[in-house]
């Protein structure tokens, strides 16, 4: 289905229960320079609303958005079971006339608060009555009783004196969008805070509150945006509000029009927190408030739930084993596989492995007002693992986890075993879902089992398998933000697993397990290192990325697909419609973004060492062009792309922004002496997949290259299977590094 440039989002807000007529935006004089009004229409246009807003929560019984979809478009269903906003996705403030981005900077302002649904709010507020504290906290507890609060009704309200309202406009590049100039945008350069992250709680609050049965669940982490008359449109004329605003937020009338009595209160809470910010309401022209969605939640609770699953018919392959190490192979047995598109139930070209998601037992969105997913099925695994050969029965290894990239599969781990195990380190393997050996991969007669997770489907309809990882990354984004969730989800299932296996009297030792993943395994090990706790040690990230909705969309190998894709839906670049469905796709893929799990990495003590590929420009070599770095149309990008390497830029985006979140330090020379160890080194040499090139001295091959693939394979060994994770630079290293 082609839609027109308005007709998607049209339907977004077609239906809003707040049906206002006659509330649009001031006329502008004739005279010069031009004001700008700040679209504030809440009749149905979705060009003339602030977005998102917590307005879309209207009508909600279980928490979630309730987005109208006149149209019935799936990205408007995948949206509608969520929790909240994206924490990566931009936000969008529209004006009737160009704006002057040289006017932005001070004069837009952004407010961190708490945010309630209307019946907490009422409630909490009468509780602030009480003199006696404890008659506050009986108070509470009697209204969630008779179920007043309405936990699940929406997070509307910005909640006054259980709030921080602290400025966090430093948090957020405010530019005119590239695409059209009567549109302010605001791009978080930080993750923003999850639902879940109350950090803007004040101390005195929460104490009450955990006194109480309300639960942490009635409370969400939100945003209020605002623009204050000192911008200026483009040609120097003022800023003004619309009637709408000017009514509701600002009391310009007589009397408030009764369509808009309903919003009063929220507009009331509104103002109370720019006042405690200390932005006059007065000078203001349009503010809104959204909270945003949990991100880690759902794995959290697969983490709860992840036990023990058996390795079976472990069995050496003597024909892959070797001086180093011994090659085994085997299945871990019936682990939970929690999409619920059942692939491998389903006939090998049935496409509805393209559109599952995460579900509750009773078919519910996965939130955090839910319990964690359902197990629709339980499938075996294959497993791959080396064993030092110097071992002895009843020795107990440590373990190096290895995570393939996208397209590759667990054969691709016996490239490194030799490095570890000379280290006297064990190697594991597993796949990706929907990834695995083919009859036609070299490994395939020694290794391939009827259980591979790729389920020899065939939506190609050509008579074979597609290709390992072919279906990973569908349409959908809730698909692959779940697959991704589910990688994660089998990788805890093994770490719960390694005690118990046993490879002809070897044990492997679960205290000392380290973990290095590349491309995808890189990315779905940061998602990992989020929920996995103290469990592993130490981790090597290579090449990964986060800001997954643009990342494919800046990555000349990706591009092409991503924007042939969205023309056929009538979206080309160039138009606000075509970043508009990129950030919806952001925001629904949000709890399978990396990006989202790095305040984790930061609070953790694992030992994180992340590759990136850089290039040198001057050297003629060109950057990682799988996973682009950043996606801010840097220089390097703009000549691997041919031209510009996307319209909208997106500051949290690609390889960069994730190591610059995780507070990663570059490494250029010498020893990392912290612990424990946070660097990124960045590579002038080598290529996407350099962690598995075994070219040193190969024809054809610089120097420097085989260099760089050499340095990183032996930093990455050194990092990962030392006594305490070490990371060192070799002095003849230095001139493939920046």
């Amino acid at each position: 289905m082609k839609l027109s440039s308005k007709r998607m989002l049209a339907a977004i807000f077609i239906g809003v229960p707040l049906a206002l007529t006659g509330c649009g935006g001031s006329s502008s004089s004739s005279s010069s320079p031009t004001p700008a009004t700040a679209l504030f229409d809440l009749s149905g246009d979705p060009d003339k609303l602030p977005y998102p807003t917590n307005l879309l929560f209207n009508g909600t019984d279980d928490g979630t958005l309730n987005i109208p979809n006149a149209l019935g478009l799936d990205i408007i269903d995948e949206l509608n079971r969520l929790d909240g906003w994206s924490t990566v996705a931009p936000v969008k403030i529209p004006f009737d006339y160009a704006i002057d981005p040289e006017s932005l900077d001070g004069n837009v302002h952004v407010i961190r608060t708490t945010m309630v649904s209307p019946g907490t709010a009422a409630v909490l507020a009468e509780a602030l009555q009480k003199e006696d504290p404890g008659d506050a906290i009986d108070y509470i507890n009697h209204a969630v009783g008779q179920g007043l609060h309405q936990p699940l009704a929406g997070h509307q309200v910005p909640l006054a004196s259980f709030t921080c309202d602290e400025p966090v406009t430093d948090q957020f590049k405010v530019t005119v969008a590239a695409t059209q100039d009567d549109l302010v945008l605001l791009k978080p350069i930080e993750p923003l805070g999850a639902a879940d992250d109350l950090a803007c709680l004040p101390l005195d609050a929460a104490m009450l509150i955990n006194g109480t049965s309300l639960g942490w669940d009635a409370f969400s982490n939100g945003y209020i945006p605002v623009v204050t008359k000192a911008v200026k449109s483009i040609d120097g004329g003022e800023v003004r509000a619309s009637d709408t605003y000017a009514a509701l937020a600002l009391g310009n009338g007589d009397e408030l029009p009764a369509t808009l009595v309903p919003l009063a209160p929220l507009y009331q809470a509104i103002n109370a927190a720019l006042a405690s910010a200390g932005i006059p309401v007065g000078n203001s022209v349009v503010s809104f408030a959204f909270s945003t969605q949990s991100v880690t939640d759902g794995l959290d609770k697969v983490a709860e739930q992840v036990t023990l699953r058996p390795l079976v018919d472990a069995t050496e392959v003597e024909a892959l084993s070797n001086p180093l190490f011994k090659v085994f192979k085997g299945r871990l047995a019936e682990v939970p596989y929690y999409l619920n598109n059942k692939p491998g139930e389903t006939h090998s070209t049935d496409a509805s492995v393209l559109t599952g998601h995460w579900t509750t037992e009773d078919g519910k969105p996965v939130t955090r007002f839910t319990e964690g997913p359902h197990a629709v099925q339980h499938l075996d695994i294959p497993v791959l693992i080396t064993i030092p050969a110097a071992a002895e029965d009843n020795d107990s290894v440590p373990v190096v986890i290895y995570q393939h990239g996208l397209t590759s599969n667990r054969g691709a781990m016996l490239q490194l075993a030799d490095k570890y195990a000379v280290e006297g380190w064990a190697t594991i393997a597993i796949d990706h879902p929907l990834h695995g050996l083919l009859e036609n991969d070299d490994l395939w007669l020694l290794l391939g089992t009827a259980y591979e997770r790729h389920f020899f489907l065939d939506l190609t309809g050509n008579g074979e398998a597609d290709s390992s990882g072919a279906n990973f990354t569908p349409v959908s984004p809730e698909t692959q933000r779940d697959n991704r969730r589910q990688s994660v989800a089998d990788l805890l299932h093994l770490l719960a697993s390694l005690d118990d296996m046993d490879f002809d009297g070897v044990k492997l030792d679960s205290e000392r397990v380290s973990f290095v993943g590349i491309s995808m395994g890189g990315i779905v090990g940061s998602m990992l290192a989020g929920v996995a706790g103290d469990q592993i040690q130490a981790y090597a990230f290579n090449v990964p990325s986060g800001g997954m909705g643009k990342m494919s969309e800046g990555s000349p190998a990706f591009a092409g697909v991503v924007r042939s894709g969205l023309s056929e839906r009538g979206l080309t670049p160039g138009m606000q419609l075509y970043e508009d469905y990129l950030n919806m796709m952001q925001q629904a893929q949000d709890a399978g973004d990396p990006i989202n799990f790095t305040a984790r990495v930061r609070d953790s003590d694992a030992a994180v060492f992340m590759v990136e590929m850089i290039g040198d420009l001057s050297l003629g070599n060109i950057p990682d062009v799988v996973v682009p770095n950043d996606v801010v149309n840097s220089p390097a990008y703009n000549i691997v792309a041919g031209g510009q390497q996307v319209v909208e830029t997106a500051p949290l985006s690609g390889s960069t922004p994730l190591w610059r979140a995780m507070g990663l330090e570059p490494l250029s020379a010498g020893e990392a002496e912290e612990r424990p160890i946070r660097r990124i080194v960045r590579y002038t040499h080598g290529h996407h997949a350099s962690l598995h090139y075994d070219n040193a001295g190969a024809d054809g091959v610089g120097d420097k290259t085989a260099k760089a693939t050499a340095a990183i394979q032996r930093q990455t060994a050194e990092f990962l299977v030392s006594e305490t994770p070490k990371l060192k630079i070799l002095a003849d290293e230095e001139s493939v590094i920046e």
